[in-house]
């Protein structure tokens, strides 16, 4: 009669055998999962690093002409966003004397109490940040408002005078606590957005600059952003450029 098992060398084969495919079969899931969580990783990073420069781009575009700088080590971009715009009209040129300044505003959700609350002002051809921030009569603070008709068709009138007057007669009407600056942080990797409240917007950042090109009352400028975003060993560098109108 046959006997039947194994000796102690087949067994042993056997286990070698088993062990070298299992160890196989893990080393191609180990390279399958690492391939997946670093395709996770650099989607992820490349999706945040889409969304802060078209955030940043989408707000830029909407600044009041002329209103962008950046701080001496070009970390930090600011603006004056445009709350509302519109069209004035006068007798005479702004600049002759002429106090009394009538504008018509083109959104036709604009408050004039709550503006005047929030301590708006208006500015007509503006072609410095200075003309802004309230260090030259560029701008006027909205206030003694007379009003002629009703909402979205009034007309507001204001006793003012400005330096100079636009071709296009155009008005922009800016709150100045709301100005917005954004601050690329290389020390704790964030890129933050100030408005009076500062909150996170990005991170992962290891270097970037911004710069403003082109400022002038002829021609529009350009923004250009340049960060390097980086996690753990997948880098991410952006340059991007944002065309911003100059003409007020």
């Amino acid at each position: 009669m046959k006997r039947l098992g194994f000796t102690l060398i087949e067994m042993v084969v056997t286990i070698l055998i088993v062990s070298v495919m299992f160890l196989g079969i893990a080393g191609f899931v180990k390279i399958g999962a690492e391939g997946y969580a670093d395709t996770t990783r650099r989607q992820a990073l490349h999706n945040q690093a889409r969304f802060v420069v078209e955030k940043i781009s989408r707000e830029i575009r909407h600044a009041v002409p002329n209103s962008l700088a950046v701080n001496s080590g070009n970390q930090c971009l600011s603006f004056y966003p445009i709350r509302f715009s519109g069209f004035y009209q006068t007798d005479d040129a702004v600049s002759s004397g002429d106090n009394t300044v009538n504008f018509i505003v083109g959104n036709s959700d604009f408050d004039l109490a709550a503006a005047i609350s929030a301590g708006a002002r208006i500015v007509i051809n503006p072609s410095r940040v200075e003309d802004l921030d309230g260090t030259t009569n560029a701008s006027r603070v909205i206030s003694s408002v007379t009003v002629s008709g009703a909402v979205p068709n009034a007309i507001y009138s204001i006793s003012a005078s400005f330096p100079s007057d636009s071709i296009a007669n155009r008005h922009y009407i800016y709150i100045p606590s709301e100005r917005v600056e954004y601050c690329l942080d290389t020390s704790s990797g964030n890129i933050t957005r100030d408005s009076g409240v500062e909150v996170q917007v990005g991170q992962n950042v290891v270097s970037g600059a911004f710069t403003v090109d082109g400022m002038s009352l002829q021609r529009g400028g350009l923004v250009h952003l340049n960060i390097l975003f980086q996690s753990e060993d997948e880098q991410s560098n952006y340059n991007h450029d944002v065309q911003v109108l100059n003409v007020p």
